[in-house]
């Protein structure tokens, strides 16, 4: 799906506000970075690359209370993914000089996250999924408003193999899954899976 629309952006008081429609973009891949960092204040946001053929991996999930643009914020270079709105989000503006520690600790928080990833996409589809809602269970997430395609695209596998490991998640009590939302039930269970 391409990104809709740029969203709308205005003053709240003393800040700047950008609302994201679903499926509206914040900013795409090679977009300069600009002098300014988004804090996601509310929604979800995806970090998808695409490849020349149009497939997307989703690299990350953005969290409400972290920076959306964190790694260009640092290094001034162009955003290196498409930064996309999951559901209605808020996004606010800041001023990168004021907000560096916050800049730090969303960045760390990621570089973790993608840690995780890359370990647990050397072991089966169940660990890789289990791996990905434990993280995001970790980061506050309880609940996840993805479709089962962007849940692969997350974990790294396909739609159908992220349908049949729901299905397994959901009879151990670690998951619910209903209408393109997983609610992470038992994150201990999903922490105890993710290790084969």
């Amino acid at each position: 799906m391409q990104p809709q629309t740029n969203g709308t952006i205005r003053a709240e008081k003393t800040r700047l506000v950008r609302k994201l429609e679903r499926g509206s973009f914040l900013h795409l891949a090679g977009d300069a970075a600009g002098n300014s960092v988004h804090l996601l204040e509310s929604g979800l946001l995806k970090l998808v690359a695409r490849a020349e053929d149009g497939r997307e991996s989703i690299v990350d999930l953005v969290l409400p209370g972290e920076v959306a643009d964190d790694i260009a914020a640092i290094d001034g270079l162009p955003h290196a993914f498409d930064a996309i709105a999951v559901v209605d989000s808020t996004v606010v503006v800041l001023d990168p000089a004021v907000s560096s520690e916050l800049v730090a600790a969303s960045l760390a928080a990621r570089v973790r996250r993608l840690g995780s990833a890359v370990h647990e996409r050397s072991g089966s589809a169940r660990e890789a999924l289990a791996g990905r809602l434990a993280e995001l269970a970790r980061a506050g997430a309880r609940s996840v408003p993805l479709a089962q395609a962007d849940l692969g695209r997350l974990a790294g596998t396909s739609r159908e193999t992220v349908c049949r490991e729901l299905a397994r998640l959901r009879r151990t009590g670690a998951v619910s899954y209903r209408s393109r939302s997983v609610r992470i039930l038992r994150p201990e269970l999903l922490d105890r899976l993710r290790c084969g």
